[in-house]
């Protein structure tokens, strides 16, 4: 991915992290919060569920600090892992004002779990994917020019 993001690699040698499905639950769960060792991140449908029933104290135990791009279907019902709801209300307790948290969310409503996935043609939608790599790219770039 380094080369889609920049043709010079950062001084300080932090990544990026961009995780999907189970990855993208750590890289909201860990990668996030870690400023120091991580530059941005990119959540493809995350396994929200994990979160359990408290979302405020998951957002801000430690804050989310880290740039963090979410991208979720908004029709997810794979395993009742990835829901949208449960991406809308992280993204909204994230916007906060007494949280402050750097996510954001964009939401692909006809979308299912891996539109992104060629190898799934059931699932798969070319222009979402087409978007949300560019939203990625972008967010990754942006990242990198901020340090």
């Amino acid at each position: 991915m380094k080369n889609l993001v920049s043709s010079q690699q950062s001084p300080d040698k932090r990544p990026a992290l961009v995780g999907y499905s189970l990855g993208g639950w750590i890289v909201l769960a860990y990668g996030s919060r870690m400023p120091e060792f991580v530059t941005s991140a990119v959540a493809y449908y995350p396994s929200t569920y994990r979160i359990g029933g408290d979302i405020k104290s998951f957002v801000t135990s430690p804050t989310l600090s880290v740039p963090t791009l979410m991208l979720a279907g908004g029709k997810d019902t794979y395993m009742n892992c990835c829901t949208i709801e449960r991406a809308k209300a992280l993204a909204q307790t994230a916007s906060l004002p007494d949280v402050r948290a750097s996510l954001q969310l964009v939401e692909y409503q006809e979308a299912n779990h891996g539109f992104v996935l060629p190898a799934y043609p059931q699932v798969y939608r070319p222009e979402d994917e087409k978007d949300a790599f560019r939203r990625a790219v972008a967010h990754l770039r942006a990242s990198q020019t901020k340090q």
